[in-house]
């Protein structure tokens, strides 16, 4: 089907103003998202392909983008601004969390009803997922951190630094479990459905 639509010539969903920044997908599937280095917020339904909401943050890049619990709740990092909790239905402002430094990362964790948002300071916030509270906070020196993953059993999480530092964190306490180099500069990372694979990279050809 998806090579039937490439030949075609056909869009998925649609297109956004401007670069893409930051994509999300909701955990059931239902929803997509986008983000562009502009500002603009795109929300897709993926059964029937209709755009079901769009915000526009003037000239802000919009840096990582995270579903809530059925995709109802859109959690989205405005660069050097803030972290935004956004009710998807009606497009309102549920809470802000004001930030003066950039939050590259975030991660819905179910379990905890809580948001994992990783800044370039290599600091970890987790925020109430309801209200935007700061529960707790985990800092590790090193350099400017630049991604994160959380592991499928939501226990776990890992960042990746601009040196290629690994870090793995525990995720009700972030506390850090252990950290190892990958002798490269790097800017992604990503974590196999079993949560037994990292895969990194970002910082040249090679992953």
């Amino acid at each position: 089907e998806c090579e039937r639509l490439r030949k075609e010539g056909a869009d998925l969903l649609g297109d956004c103003e401007g670069q893409i920044s930051s994509l999300t997908v909701s955990a059931n599937g239902n929803f997509v998202a986008a983000g562009t280095l502009k500002g603009e917020i795109t929300v897709w339904n993926c059964r029937n392909n209709l755009m079901v909401l769009q915000l526009d943050f003037t000239d802000s890049n919009l840096l990582s983008l995270a579903f809530g619990e059925s995709g109802k709740t859109l959690f989205v990092s405005i660069s050097r601004d803030a972290v935004v909790a956004i009710d998807v239905d009606s497009g309102t402002e549920l809470w802000r969390n004001q930030n003066k430094l950039d939050v590259v990362g975030l991660e819905f964790v179910e379990s905890l009803n809580a948001v994992l948002a990783a800044k370039t300071a290599n600091v970890v916030e987790l925020l109430h997922a309801v209200t935007g509270e700061v529960l707790k906070e985990g800092e590790y020196a090193g350099d400017l951190l630049r991604d994160l993953v959380l592991f499928p059993d939501s226990k776990r999480f890992a960042t990746i630094l601009s040196d290629g530092t690994v870090s793995i964190w525990d995720t009700n306490t972030l506390v850090l479990i252990a950290s190892f180099p990958s002798h490269q500069s790097v800017s992604c990372i990503d974590v196999s459905s079993d949560g037994y694979m990292l895969s990194i990279g970002g910082g040249g050809s090679a992953i």
